[in-house]
């Protein structure tokens, strides 16, 4: 806006005999305030390059974390999730194994998300396009929730004990869903906010493999229209070292 400003002012200086603006000034700053708009608003949407690398650093760092806890895991069970768990939806369960060896601050029980602090209304989240995200279901009462230390929210959605819930062609226990911000904006799918799949053998981003989530233009990627998108994010990213998006 100082630039417009500094426009008018030349304007006014070059001009201080007459009063007012010709047509072809007004079209002219129009345009400077249509390019400074857009400029900021793409700034906006897409997050500055330092911000977005504040981003990929904490997904590659949440994603080492995981996959360490879930080899210790492993150690301990025979080299597999498997069969770990007492049961179907059994996400306390995960939770316990996993802040064994995670620095967990906290952790809330279904429900109790919101009130006790370990994440955000649901219902605020969005895809990576700027609509409203229609998964993970607002209803929390299917999930346990907790935060690491350095204010990483995770979401457990344990799915399977046997490990064999086959979704996009992939044998899953269940996901991760995680703000590496916690409650720090944007809250979008693929900027702050990621999604991994917990099969028998390790935590996989989603996106990496499978039919359907790998295609990033639809998946990842801000002018798609698709209902999932920001869902494949995970893997674009840690794909590509950085969020060229």
């Amino acid at each position: 806006m100082k630039i417009l400003f500094n426009f008018f002012g030349l304007l006014r200086f070059a001009r201080n005999d007459r009063k007012g603006f010709t047509l072809a000034e007004v079209v002219i700053a129009v345009a400077i305030i249509g390019t400074l708009a857009t400029l900021t608003i793409g700034t906006y949407m897409t997050g500055s390059p330092s911000q977005n690398n504040q981003y990929v650093a904490g997904l590659k760092k949440v994603y080492a974390e995981l996959s360490y806890a879930t080899d210790q895991i492993k150690a301990k069970n025979g080299g597999t999730l498997a069969y770990l768990f007492a049961s179907d939806l059994d996400a306390a369960g995960v939770v316990t194994q996993y802040c064994k060896y995670l620095k967990c601050s906290k952790t809330c029980a279904g429900g109790a998300a919101v009130s006790g602090g370990c994440f955000y209304p649901l219902t605020s989240l969005k895809q990576l396009n700027n609509t409203p995200s229609t998964w993970p279901d607002p209803d929390y009462s299917y999930y346990r929730t907790f935060v690491l230390a350095d204010g990483t929210f995770i979401l457990v959605n344990f799915t399977n004990s046997a490990c064999n819930d086959v979704e996009d062609g992939i044998p899953v226990c269940g996901y991760f869903e995680i703000d590496i911000n916690g409650f720090k904006g944007p809250n979008i799918k693929g900027r702050d906010y990621f999604s991994f799949i917990m099969t028998k053998d390790k935590i996989i981003p989603q996106g990496s493999i499978g039919n359907v989530l790998p295609n990033y233009n639809t998946y990842c990627n801000p002018t798609s229209s698709n209902s999932s998108n920001g869902t494949s994010c995970a893997s674009r990213v840690l794909k590509e070292g950085k969020m060229l998006y």
